[in-house]
């Protein structure tokens, strides 16, 4: 719009010297359109999910997987999607409600891929709490198969 504005004001400046501040007048017109035109779109991002039962067992008939791991939603999942176990893992980055950081918002969460006896893997979703020392499952559900005691698990670089 500022590059539109600016041609316009330029072109009439061949013909007829006018002031640089005559741009905000093609600026002040465009504006009402810009705002119908954002005003009526509607993102779709995230209305549809991520896995489908259908692509899920696409996934599972091409590449053999039993588990998939998607992200960039900033909300934890692990579900059970048709032939695959879908995990996805929020969001690692700290959110805060201000500019300044001083009030948290949730917390890390991240997917983790253990190896388990027999050449298989343990997958599970964790969070990192805010000040913690451990990574905590969020799935309690599901215990983990890992017969070790746990120990304090250092973030990942």
């Amino acid at each position: 719009m500022v590059f539109g504005a600016w041609f316009i004001v330029l072109t009439i400046n061949i013909a007829l010297p006018i002031s640089p501040l005559w741009v905000f007048v093609p600026l002040a017109l465009m504006l009402f359109p810009l705002a119908m035109y954002a005003a009526s779109v509607k993102s779709s991002v995230f209305a549809d999910p991520l896995l489908t039962k259908r692509r899920a067992e696409l996934i599972h008939k091409i590449t053999g997987a039993r588990t998939v791991v998607f992200g960039h939603t900033h909300v934890p999942v692990k579900e059970r999607i048709g032939p695959v176990l879908y995990l996805n893992g929020g969001s690692w980055s700290p959110a805060f409600r201000e500019p300044e950081c001083e009030t948290r918002i949730g917390t890390q969460t991240f997917v983790w891929l253990r190896p388990h006896g027999g050449g298989t893997r343990e997958a599970g979703l964790y969070e990192w709490p805010p000040g913690g020392n451990e990574a905590l499952r969020l799935d309690p559900a599901q215990p983990p198969r890992v017969t070790a005691p746990r120990q304090a698990v250092a973030p990942p670089a």
